[in-house]
């Protein structure tokens, strides 16, 4: 979980898959690179184990949730869609 001083506001990024995943990967980058360009702080919360992922009753993975809405799933998302739906919750 990244950390930033002031937890008001933060935006809440859950990423739910296989961390060795090569989309997994790259839905970690896309948004951890919008967020740094876009200047929002996130709380990344990578749901990895078994348990963690069963919570989302899901087969499509990995599944990425910005804000508590899901972005993507399966396939990762453009920069764009990112970009946007960071803006728009924070």
């Amino acid at each position: 979980m990244l950390e930033f001083p002031d937890a008001r506001e933060r935006v809440q990024v859950t990423l739910v898959g296989a961390n060795t995943c090569r989309r997994y990967q790259l839905m970690r980058e896309i948004v951890l690179d919008e967020a740094a360009r876009a200047n929002v702080q996130i709380e990344l919360v990578e749901e990895n184990e078994a348990e963690g992922i069963l919570k989302y009753r899901t087969v499509n993975m990995p599944v990425l949730f910005i804000g508590g809405e899901k972005i993507a799933q399966g396939n990762p998302p453009t920069r764009k869609r990112v970009q946007q739906h960071l803006q728009r919750v924070q």
